[in-house]
């Protein structure tokens, strides 16, 4: 898993489980998403929209956020600083603050 340094050890776990998983369980989960591409349809989404990427995310980097909210007629991207893949584990107090001001705009 990809977290940022200095996250606290004990949201490690999700690592160590997913480190566990046999090669039939990460083939499956790979396949699962496998051919996921709806950026064509993206434009027509004209609905408020939250993009949230880890500054540290080298599965899904900040670009690769910022590619998609412009894509989106009204979306908004924020970066967390001090996150990596899973920003809702590693800066938990922002990422449900960020969400609670996005939903009440």
């Amino acid at each position: 898993m990809n977290f940022a340094r200095g996250t606290d050890a004990s949201k490690l776990d999700v690592t160590h489980r997913q480190l566990a998983m046999t090669a039939e369980q990460i083939e499956a989960a790979n396949n699962a998403v496998l051919g996921f591409d709806f950026c064509a349809e993206l434009p027509a989404l004209d609905i408020p929209t939250l993009l949230i990427s880890g500054r540290h995310d080298i599965l899904n980097p900040p670009a690769e956020g910022e590619r998609i909210a412009g894509l989106l007629p009204s979306a908004q991207i924020e970066v967390f600083e001090h996150s990596g893949h899973l920003p809702s584990l590693e800066e938990p107090q922002h990422y449900v603050a960020s969400i609670r001001t996005f939903l009440a705009e």
